[in-house]
């Protein structure tokens, strides 16, 4: 049996086609176990999916280090025993294949056997395929234009009337803020560095005015 329901369920899922290229196949499985909901993996012996498990029961098969080695299994109701009397309720789908180049591969489903797949039931309850965990907000920046309107606003009363205003830095930590001055003084005296703010002294004058 093909599995048809399940194949097409399963490609559509993780957003693959059958046929097309799997060069990044391993981390795509990966990704398919932390989707919201996310993909079981490596069922137990002895172990019966619930009948609303995320996506149909079916799980994928992680190796050691959590790294994906190209099967899934599709849930089953009736079990098969291995050789130490476990019984394995899943039935093995391959899905990947070599590609048409050596080191290729494209995505397949090849049916490896095992116990008879559960029926699959369109209309029974299923969490729908989420788009992963939600990524950490970004940060809202100001474009430069919406900065240097805001600049604008703040001093169109100097803007308009051409006062001279003298500038001064943030507090940084336990620095205290700073007047910012140039290299020269108004008497054309060298500065050997900025003063607290609110100090007197010589401290250079900016102009502001409409560009």
């Amino acid at each position: 049996m093909a599995y048809e329901d399940y194949r097409d369920y399963f490609f559509k899922s993780i957003g693959k086609t059958i046929g097309s290229p799997a060069d990044d196949w391993q981390i795509t499985l990966e990704n398919a176990t932390r989707m919201n909901p996310p993909y079981g993996i490596n069922p137990p012996p002895n172990y019966v999916q619930p009948l609303d498990s995320a996506h149909h029961g079916m799980t994928v098969m992680l190796g050691g280090g959590g790294n994906a080695r190209g099967i899934v299994w599709l849930p089953a109701d009736l079990p098969v025993y291995d050789n130490n009397s476990n019984a394995w309720f899943t039935h093995e789908m391959l899905v990947i294949a070599n590609g048409p180049t050596q080191g290729t591969f494209v995505w397949a489903w090849t049916d490896r056997g095992g116990a008879p797949a559960r029926k699959f039931t369109p209309d029974s309850t299923q969490p729908a395929p989420g788009p992963g965990p939600t990524p950490p907000p970004t940060e809202d920046y100001a474009t430069k234009d919406e900065v240097a309107q805001m600049i604008r606003q703040a001093l169109v009363g100097y803007i308009e009337t051409d006062h001279d205003i003298s500038l001064a830095t943030m507090s940084w930590g336990s620095k205290p803020p700073m007047q910012v001055c140039s290299n020269l003084d108004q008497k054309d005296n060298p500065l050997k560095g900025n003063r607290p703010e609110g100090s007197n002294g010589d401290f250079e004058k900016f102009k502001i005015r409409q560009a």
